[in-house]
């Protein structure tokens, strides 16, 4: 622990001093956390990953935070655990509510049972009502539903998140707090473990930070698994470090402001990108807060990275500033390391404005948070920015800019700077004060609304870097305290660690301590002393003992049990203190009364008593002998016979034995040793032999009669004792002295002799020589007259031939090949031509004449060895160098040349279009006035609010209660009005009778809804959300109806239209335009999500709350707090909401229906072959799908629950595209070209993209699903980077399932729906084309069994199946399928064809 301290304390004073150098700014504060981090450590508390000195590094830069509580409430959680588990709750929500102010909570209590608290905004009070409800919570006990109340917290957050209140215009932060000590008492831990686990994954990949409190002692490896950060409970969070959002933001810029085009120019450091992330959402929030003003910003940052592109780094001024928050959020890139190039990147920054064409005045918002490199050229290009009208304004965070840098840089004009701390300090700064109030230079009011003054005397527009005309606060605030925005004195710091701000701006704790007590630094009341080891303190902060005795004995002052009496000297107390001798006696003995141990009894005279009671002789004996009754020695044993006892009590012998010999038992004198075997021992205990030897042997050492010689190696010795040789030699030889048989004469010299004494040559002679008398090898024969013998007998010529020659039979030299037919020998036995070639030509081998080279592939050669084209060209052409026939001329650009070299156009158009001299499609007919031709060539009027008609060219829109005749072509007062009496209308509009005789609204351009209640506003979509190729947003205030925005003008399909025009439409009875927890919105019934515009959210269970559209109808909430029905008063009554009843009220005379909202007919189609899908009936391309489970009923007009058929009768591809036919399809802009013995095919240059919205947002829920289509690759891809042939990898998401290719393989892959692991087929496609050089493909993805599912690939006839484990659906995209594009793959390069996509198997069409 020492040297923990040690190392922690040098890392202290390391940080310390690196704050002081460091670019980025440090504080003692932020020292101060590491040291605390670092103790941590040391004690297993703590613990992130890594210390970052500003933020952790997976702090929540998404603002404001939503924090989801989740406390353990299981049996592995002692009581006084969940005790200290709610009081760290309780001081968690009012320290994080006090430090953000739009932090929503919610709690969720996990055990046997789950109980939860609903995540809401709440205000100071209710903060308090919640730390009420957390107090009263019991301990539920039993089982740890971990996983699962993990699950529901990542769920409720994720329905909980609202893209209009977050600041980035995007998404909230989410943070999930762990109470619990991540222990389970379960059998199946480390199934609850794993799936604990996955659900904490799933949280992270949400973007959630989880935080661990451990009540107790913990799981510490555990909760470091599902967590970020995992602390003791006793340690307050440091909210400060793990989120990096602001504690409060000021409101958006008014509509009516005049405001200046904004450029914020980023100034890159390397701490500034440590920070990137807060930056980027701190940008997208800032153009939001200028989204209802009509001005234009962009953003500009410098980089020298190499690896991020240009305009990468860089937005030009948009004046839509919800697609500037999203390109900020989504392309804005950040560089890897920062190049504080200030002057540069200003300069560039003018160079932007330079090129706007809007002419306003403009001003360079310049963020940075250290000095430029270079000071001079910095100031000199803020001067160059005043010198062309931009003002500059100057956003300095830290303290690493000082004053005199800052002087420097902008020549003293520091008038425009705002310095903040940090990062998160820049929202609630008001720049609108500096940037959209100019006097003179733009029209403004200087009428200030209360509590605001204009100041007259600081209005000074002279100046283009200053901007004076300010509304001034009427009120001073006290000290110690700062105005806000609002004019409110409010304190200037925030609390922390459960403090709250007293009317001083001290932060004091909120409630105070019973008497005795002081409060410590969080607020805890705590003694205000220790107590001594081994004592506790009670609720009054005395000190007690722990423990009480036992009956009969006292506490010391150290606690400890004591007697109240003392014994005599030389005895103690025992446990009941009882006076005892110290020890007990031996036994056989007693104690008497001062514990002496005493015997009982006496000894007879002449015995003592030794100390084990025991009368015993007074002396002993020596060894070996025994005292007998009268105390005498005596030996404990007799002798045997013929023995005497010594005086040792031994037994021995009465005589003694001659030297040499031993006594045995039986006192008789033996000998010590025997005699080895054939000896015997004679008086003196020698061993002798019991014989003697005949003359002329010796005796051995056993006894044996020897020879007293020996005989030489090889001889033996007969009887007589003579050396004789041991065999005989064979006839006709001797031996000599050493016993070897030898022949008795010698042989000649050169000679050996045989075995048999035969005198023989010693070698042989080689095959075809015999030997002479003198051994010699001789050859049996001799050679005729001119030749000799060679080694080997052979008779050879006397001299050898030169080469190519050989020896005939007579030694004469001959060539040693014939020459074939048509050929001579040369002197040198060469086989040569007779005749030579002409000039220019060689002889092959047959001695024809040649040319010397081939010609080309395709070429001929003519008599004079020229390569000629074996064919001619028709009229009109000309050959190339490759006896191609080509046209002479070229065509122009955007023609192509047919066969006969007339310049034509590549392809033809639709029916309706004609081809024009430039070969573009144009309409056969013109339009009247007014109107312009659509690309269906149908005529649309130019105004939208305007429809066309035959005769009366474009409608107008009536206004008020106008309606159109069309035989007048005029607005006219309709005949059949209702009085306000019978019907009654909102925003003056009128109702009319229908051909039913019914009173009905007639709602004119702009509003909708069944009383025109509704104004049709741009801003109704301004949060839509895309799915099945549409863009749709919830209605405020209605949950029955929603918006379909339609986006105007074209647009690309990788980008979200600027524009829309709303179209509110009404969902199908019984359903909701409700948010699924998965993210997904739509009508569905209220059991699958949350209707956001729903009061019942708000108000008290089964209550009841009018409609805005009409006095009689209400609307009746469940115990569930959510809209299950509606209801009418009777005609001349209102529904009163105070009473919750019906009440009469005269001027409520209208009459309404249940089913006035309704549809009376169902709006739907469902598309054949496939009942899980449907559509509108106005709108058939937007194709809807159901749940899975689900098939549309059209009889109740709704997705019912029913097991999809697992056989559809008959089967069509959803998808059939032949390219025959040119489309004007906004989803099918692919070109077409004409292919020879093909046809017309899709023609993909790159930049092409077939778009499928209809499987925008479905899962592929069939049975059966299969992607067709042919492919022609021109070139193969180069390198291994991918290309897109089908996928619905889109919207910054990847894929759930594609086809692509590289250099070498296909690749058919899917993700299955809820996990994150791909299956992938790889087949190589080289050689898989078929004579045209066209790929089959086919992708096929079924179910072959329950729950298993089977993923195959083919090109051509090769097919491969997925080996692994599949057991789901295709996952779900929210963007359109595409042929030819894909996100993450380059864009497709090829030709296609016969492109079918089949929810059912075309093989059999019964599956």
């Amino acid at each position: 622990m020492l040297l923990v301290q040690l190392v922690t304390s040098f890392v202290l004073i390391w940080t310390c001093q690196a704050g002081v150098a460091s670019h980025e700014p440090q504080t003692l504060q932020t020292a101060l956390n590491l040291f605390d981090w670092l103790s941590g450590v040391s004690s297993n508390a703590v613990i992130s990953k890594s210390v970052d000195v500003q933020y952790h590094d997976r702090a929540v830069t998404k603002c404001p935070p939503n924090v989801m509580f989740v406390l353990d409430g299981s049996d592995s959680v002692s009581p006084i655990g969940f005790t200290y588990s709610k009081s760290a709750l309780v001081r968690e929500i009012r320290s994080v509510t006090q430090i953000f102010s739009d932090v929503h909570i919610g709690v969720i209590l996990f055990g046997s049972v789950t109980e939860e608290i609903a995540i809401v905004p709440r205000t100071p009070k209710e903060i308090e009502s919640l730390v009420d409800q957390v107090n009263k919570l019991n301990q539920p006990r039993t089982t740890t539903a971990f996983s699962s109340a993990l699950r529901r917290a990542r769920t409720l957050l994720l329905a909980h998140s609202n893209t209009t209140t977050a600041y980035n215009g995007d998404q909230e932060g989410n943070i999930i707090v762990i109470l619990s000590d991540g222990k389970t008492n379960s059998q199946n831990n480390y199934d609850i473990k794993r799936a604990t686990i996955q659900e904490a994954k799933m949280a992270q990949n949400a973007e959630m930070l989880i935080i661990s409190l451990s009540p107790e002692e913990a799981d510490l490896q555990f909760l470091q698994e599902i967590s970020q950060v995992v602390q003791e409970h006793r340690t307050a969070i440091f909210w400060s470090y793990l989120v990096a959002c602001p504690a409060r933001v000021i409101p958006s810029v008014s509509k009516d402001s005049g405001c200046r085009d904004l450029m914020f120019v980023v100034d890159l450091s390397d701490s500034m990108i440590k920070q990137k992330e807060i930056v980027r959402q701190y940008l997208a929030y800032i153009a939001l807060r200028y989204r209802h003003v009509t001005n234009a910003v962009g953003v500009v940052m410098y980089s020298s990275d190499p690896s991020v592109q240009f305009n990468d780094t860089r937005i030009e001024l948009m004046e839509d500033k919800y697609a500037l928050a999203d390109k900020i959020r989504s392309h804005l890139k950040f560089p890897s390391t920062g190049a504080i190039n200030s002057d540069k990147v200003i300069l560039e920054s003018i160079n932007i404005l330079d090129l706007d064409a809007r002419s306003r005045p403009n001003t360079l918002v310049f963020l940075t948070d250290g000095p430029p490199l270079d000071i001079q050229a910095t100031r000199q290009a803020f001067q160059s920015a005043q010198l062309r009208g931009y003002s500059v304004l100057i956003l300095r965070v830290g303290t690493s800019l000082s004053d005199t840098d800052l002087n420097q840089m902008t020549s003293g004009l520091t008038g425009d700077v705002y310095s903040v701390n940090n990062f998160t300090e820049l929202y609630p700064l008001d720049l609108e004060r500096s940037t959209c109030q100019t006097g003179n230079c733009m029209s403004i009011s200087t009428e200030c609304g209360s509590p605001f003054k204009f100041d007259k005397t600081t209005c000074s527009c002279g100046r283009v870097q200053d901007i004076n005309c300010n509304c001034v606060c009427t009120n001073t605030c006290p000290l110690g305290k700062q105005q806000d925005a609002y004019c409110n004195c409010g304190c200037p710091n925030i609390c922390q660690n459960g403090r709250a701000l007293d009317s001083n701006c001290n932060c004091v704790c909120p409630s105070t301590c019973s008497s005795g007590k002081l409060q410590d630094a969080n607020c805890n009341c705590v003694c205000p002393n220790t107590c001594p080891s081994g004592k506790l303190q009670d609720a009054n902060c005395n000190c007690v003992c722990p423990n009480t005795c036992s009956s009969g004995k006292l506490q010391d002052a150290n606690c400890n049990c004591v007697c109240p009496n003392t014994c005599p000297s030389g005895k103690l107390q025992d446990a009941n203190c009882n006076c005892v001798c110290p020890s007990t006696c031996s036994s056989g003995k007693l104690q008497d009364a001062n514990c002496n141990c005493v015997c009982p009894n006496t000894c007879p005279l002449g015995r003592n008593m030794n100390s084990n009671c025991n009368c015993v002789c007074p002396s002993t004996c020596s060894s070996g002998k025994l005292q007998d009754a009268n105390c005498n020695c005596v030996c404990p044993n007799t002798c045997p016979s013929g023995k005497l006892q010594d005086a040792y009590c031994n037994c021995v012998c009465p005589s003694t034995c001659s030297s040499g010999k031993l006594q045995d038992t039986n006192c008789n004198c033996v000998c010590p040793n025997k005699c080895p075997s054939g000896k015997l021992q004679d008086a003196n205990c020698n061993c002798v032999c019991p014989n003697t030897c005949p003359l002329g042997r010796n005796m051995d050492s056993n006894c044996n009669c020897v020879c007293p010689n020996t005989c030489p190696s090889g001889k033996l010795q007969d009887a007589n004792c003579n050396c004789v040789c041991p065999n005989t030699c064979p006839s006709g030889k001797l031996q000599d002295a050493n016993c070897n048989c030898v022949c008795p004469n010698t042989c000649p010299s050169g000679k050996l002799q045989d075995s048999n004494c035969n005198c023989v040559c010693p070698n042989t002679c080689p095959s075809g020589k015999l030997q002479d008398s003198n051994c010699n090898c001789v050859c049996p024969n001799t050679c005729p007259s001119g030749k000799l013998q060679d080694a080997n007998c052979n008779c050879v010529c006397p001299n050898t031939c030169p080469s190519g020659r050989l020896h005939d039979s007579n030694c004469n030299c001959a060539c040693l090949n014939t020459c074939p037919s048509g050929k001579l020998q040369d002197s040198n036995c060469n086989c040569v031509c007779p005749n030579t070639c002409p000039s220019g030509k060689l002889q092959d081998s047959n001695c024809n004449c040649v040319c010397p080279n081939t010609c080309p592939s395709g070429k001929l050669q003519d008599a004079n060895c020229n390569c000629v084209c074996p064919n001619t060209c028709p009229s009109g052409k000309l050959q190339d160098a490759n006896c191609n026939c080509i046209c002479p001329n070229a065509c122009e650009v955007g023609k192509i040349q047919d066969t006969n070299c007339n310049c034509v156009c590549p392809s033809e158009c639709p029916t309706d279009k004609n081809i024009d001299s430039n070969c573009n499609c144009v309409c056969p007919k013109t339009c009247p006035p007014g109107q312009v031709l659509s690309n269906s060539c149908q005529c649309k009027c130019i105004d939208t609010q305007q429809s066309p008609h035959e005769r009366c060219g474009c409608v107008p829109v009536c206004q008020g209660p106008y309606v159109y005749n069309y035989n007048t072509c005029s607005c006219v007062f309709p005949s059949k009005v209702c009085s306000q009496s019978e019907y009654s209308c909102q925003n003056n509009q009128v109702a009319y009778r229908n051909s039913d005789d019914q009173c009905v609204c007639s709602c004119s351009s702009g509003f909708a809804g069944p009383r025109c209640d509704i104004v049709l506003k741009s801003d109704l979509c301004d949060n839509c959300y895309y799915d099945n190729g549409n863009y749709y947003a919830g209605l405020p205030g209605h949950c029955d109806m929603y918006v379909n925005c339609i986006p105007n003008g074209n647009y690309s399909n990788q980008s979200r239209p600027t524009s829309f025009t709303p179209r509110v439409m009404s969902c199908p009875p019984g359903t909701y335009y409700i948010t699924r927890p998965d993210g997904w919105k739509g009508c569905d019934f209220l059991t699958n999500g949350v209707c956001f515009a729903d009061l019942c959210r708000t108000l008290p269970p089964f209550s009841k709350y009018s409609d805005p559209t009409a006095c009689q109808i209400y609307w009746q909430c469940t115990v569930d707090k959510v809209v299950p029905s509606k209801g009418c008063c009777e005609a001349g009554q209102a529904f009163d909401e105070k009473r919750q009843t019906c009440v009469t009220n005269k001027t409520c005379s209208g009459t309404c229906s249940l089913t006035e909202n309704s549809y009376n007919f169902c709006p739907y189609d469902v598309t054949p072959y496939n009942p899980n899908e449907f559509f509108y009936k106005s709108v058939p391309w937007a194709k809807l799908i159901c749940l899975p489970g689900f098939v549309m009923d059209l009889s109740v007009c709704r997705c019912v629950s029913m097991p999809y058929p697992s056989r559809v009768a008959g089967c069509e591809p959803t998808v059939d595209i032949d390219f025959e036919i040119s489309t004007d399809n906004e989803e099918d802009q692919v070109p077409r070209v004409i292919v020879p013995a093909v046809g017309r095919v899709g023609n993909f240059s790159g930049n092409q993209d077939l778009t499928l919205k209809m499987f925008a947002g479905s899962g592929f829920y069939t049975n059966y699903f299969q992607i067709n289509l042919k492919l022609y690759l021109p070139n193969v891809p180069t390198g291994a980077q991918r290309m897109a042939v089908v996928t619905n990898a889109d919207c910054n998401k990847r894929e759930s399932v594609s086809i692509t290719l590289d250099n070498k393989n296909l690749y058919f892959k899917i993700y299955q729906s809820e996990l994150d692991q791909a299956a992938e087929v790889t087949l190589p496609y080289s050689g898989a084309a078929d004579g045209n050089g066209w790929y089959s493909i086919i992708l096929i993805y079924k179910k072959v069994d329950s729950n298993v599912f089977e993923l195959t690939g083919q090109v051509g006839n090769i097919t491969q199946t997925y080996g692994g484990s599949l057991r789901a659906y295709i996952a779900t995209r929210n963007c359109a399928l595409h042929l030819g594009y894909g996100f993450n793959y380059t864009s497709l390069v090829g030709y296609t064809d016969n492109f079918q996509v089949w929810r059912c198997n075309p093989n059999n069409n019964l599956e």
